[in-house]
This record gives structure tokens, C-alpha cells and sequence, in this order.
């Protein structure tokens, strides 16, 4: 039997369908992978020196006699009129707490917050989370005076053995006041 051209193309054409057929079935074949991922804000904060320019990364807090108390900045028992800076620089909104370690039995820290917009200090002890939020720069941009924290801090020296110490004042950023 001899097929003529006419025939052999519409064989061809039909036997090219079944083969893409084919082809497009084996791809259009899916199976399903089910994943769960989570989008975390990175929280970061920055701690300026009372001029507001000039990273805080360390406090000269001078020498002590028993029972003597000091405020910082300026290092005297005057309520201080310059203040230090938390800036809450990313994408949470941050409570922030004050811890310290490496400090001899009978030094107290404290010290004393309140957010941009807030019109007097709230006096707050080590271990204690400030209830106020400082804001987030990139959640509420508009609300400028919220994004930053005024401190001072305020030590007490009862009666330590005499020595040198190296006490690590740590400010703490929390993602809810109870830490």
C-alpha cells in the first residue's frame, strides 16, 4: 500500500498531536509542596551622647565614696540638663529596659526615661521594662518625637569594698513591656 503526500501529511499531522499531547501532559503535571516561612522585623536601636551625634559606647563614671550618689550625664547630684539618647532605628516598635552586671554588692543603678513627646522622667529601676514604646522609624514615620528615648542614669554607691570595678551597664530592647 502506498500512501500518497496528501495522506502523509494528515498522518503526520495526527501522529505529531499525539505526541505533543503527550509531551504537554507529562509537563502540565504538578505536585504541590506546602511551605511556611515568617517575615521578622530586625529590631535595632542606636545610643547617643547628649550632643545626639556621637555614638554612646562607653561612661567614664569616675571615683565613689561610700554612700554618695551620682547622675550621668556630668557625673554630680544635680538632676542633669543634658540628656542621653536611645533612637529606635529599624522596623519594631521597642521597650526598653536597663540591666547591669560585674557591679560590687551595694551599687544601685537606675535610670530615669521618657520618650520625645513626653513632658517629665519616669524613674525606673534595673530589671524594670519601660512601658512606654518608642516607635518604629519605618512603621510611623511621621511621628518623629516618638522614635527616641531621653535618660540619664543614676548611681549609688552604698558601701562596696574598696577597689576598681568594671560594671557593664546594659540597655535591653523588648518586643512587649513584660519582656
Amino acid at each position: 500500500m502506498r500512501l500518497n503526500s496528501k495522506k502523509t501529511a494528515i498522518l503526520g499531522i495526527i501522529l505529531a498531536s499525539i505526541m505533543a499531547g503527550s509531551a504537554i501532559a507529562t509537563f502540565m503535571l504538578r505536585k504541590d509542596i506546602q511551605t511556611s516561612l515568617r517575615v521578622k522585623a530586625t529590631p535595632s536601636m542606636k545610643l547617643f551622647d547628649v550632643d545626639g551625634q556621637t555614638e554612646l559606647l562607653s561612661l567614664s563614671l569616675g571615683d565613689f565614696t561610700w554612700e554618695s550618689t551620682k547622675n550621668f550625664p556630668g557625673g554630680t547630684t544635680a538632676t542633669p540638663t543634658e540628656f542621653y539618647f536611645a533612637n529606635n532605628t529599624d522596623q519594631v516598635d521597642l521597650y526598653l529596659g536597663l540591666a547591669f552586671e560585674n557591679a560590687p554588692t551595694g551599687l544601685v543603678f537606675k535610670w530615669f526615661v521618657k520618650r520625645g513627646d513626653e513632658a517629665s522622667f519616669t524613674e525606673m529601676s534595673a530589671g524594670v521594662i519601660y512601658w512606654t514604646p518608642i516607635l518604629s522609624p519605618a512603621l510611623h514615620p511621621s511621628e518623629t518625637d516618638k522614635q527616641y528615648l531621653n535618660f540619664y542614669i543614676q548611681v549609688y554607691c552604698g558601701r562596696p569594698a574598696f577597689g576598681d570595678y568594671n560594671p557593664v551597664v546594659h540597655i535591653n530592647a523588648y518586643d512587649s513591656p513584660s519582656g
